[in-house]
């Protein structure tokens, strides 16, 4: 029957957020019993320990888009213990370019 996929997005940003899941909507509804996208939470991946409160207790893969490079060093670092606590397989992008 084909692979199912669950979305879970985390923002540090409320605005993120409401843009993020007004956004998700229309997918959803385009890929009925293929993804579902679970409500978006707002998380600081800077805290160590945020990414327990997710609903599932591992994740296949995270995607991190534009976050690291707003955090210094410390905090990058806690990120990633966080990540590695749910996840397996890690993508990371940066769309920011330098002028």
């Amino acid at each position: 029957h084909g692979a199912k996929l669950h979305y879970q997005g985390v923002d540090v940003a409320s605005t993120a957020i409401a843009i993020a899941s007004s956004r998700g909507r229309p997918v959803a509804t385009r890929l009925a019993g293929i993804v579902t996208i679970a409500p978006f939470l707002l998380v600081d991946l800077a805290v160590p320990g945020s990414l327990r409160s997710l609903p599932l207790p591992r994740y296949d893969i995270i995607m991190c888009n534009d976050a690291l490079m707003h955090l210094p060093t410390r905090d990058i670092v806690t990120a990633l213990h966080n990540i590695n606590a749910v996840g397996g397989r890690l993508f990371i992008t940066n769309t920011a370019t330098s002028s």
